[in-house]
């Protein structure tokens, strides 16, 4: 299994796949969507709270159906990973750009994640 595109350096002279492209981590985050604890109990409330951040940060043109895009994924089959993490994601035309939101969850929530355990690490994925 190749790298992971978001997970590069700069200076990485790895070979992307076919029609891929570049994303460097400092270009899809910043300081407002990085959420040291997230307010939410339970997983709908928790991507809800990263959309606002995406939303805040004017990388969505409809927030509502960017969330209804996540929730409908999430729906298909759980994006929690295991190991704590998890991971919901959209492609979505109401993105402008590739960005993520990421959050702690300081006592977990039920994600339904791969190894039962709650998830304590989220990291949203929009794309378009």
């Amino acid at each position: 299994m190749g790298p992971n595109p978001i997970a590069r350096s700069k200076n990485s002279d790895s070979e992307l796949p076919e029609g891929g492209e570049k994303v460097f981590l400092e270009d899809v985050l910043s300081k407002k969507t990085v959420v040291v604890e997230l307010k939410g109990h339970d997983k709908n409330a928790i991507m809800a709270e990263l959309t606002d951040c995406l939303a805040d940060e004017k990388v969505l043109s409809d927030k509502d159906a960017f969330l209804k895009a996540i929730k409908e994924r999430e729906a298909l089959e759980s994006t929690a990973i295991g190991g704590g993490i998890a991971i919901p994601h959209a492609k979505h035309e109401s993105v402008k750009r590739i960005f993520c939101a990421m959050g702690i969850i300081k006592d977990g929530v039920e994600f339904n994640a791969l190894d039962g355990k709650p998830v304590t690490a989220v990291l949203m994925v929009a794309s378009h």
